[in-house]
């Protein structure tokens, strides 16, 4: 879900970014002619914001009782049946 916020993010402020999964455990970012790397368990928007010391001024709405926007879809299928 942090990699589709940045995407979306950049995309929407119409910024060319790249992002890269390395091994299991990394992802990097190719942002403004520079590359940065965070662990999947660290990776946000709000990390990435302050890595990069810029701000896209996107607010991102995250589902409290699920960790994804996804898990909360499916647990409401499974609760309709």
């Amino acid at each position: 879900m942090a990699v589709a916020s940045v995407k979306m993010a950049a995309g929407l402020r119409r910024l060319p970014m790249e992002v890269y999964a390395e091994g299991t455990d990394e992802i990097s970012v190719s942002f403004r002619s520079r590359i940065f790397s965070f662990s999947q368990d660290n990776f946000s928007l709000h990390a990435f914001e302050k890595a990069a010391k810029f701000r896209f001024g996107i607010r991102c709405d995250l589902p409290k009782d699920h960790l994804t926007f996804f898990d909360g879809l499916k647990a409401d299928a499974f609760l309709n049946f």
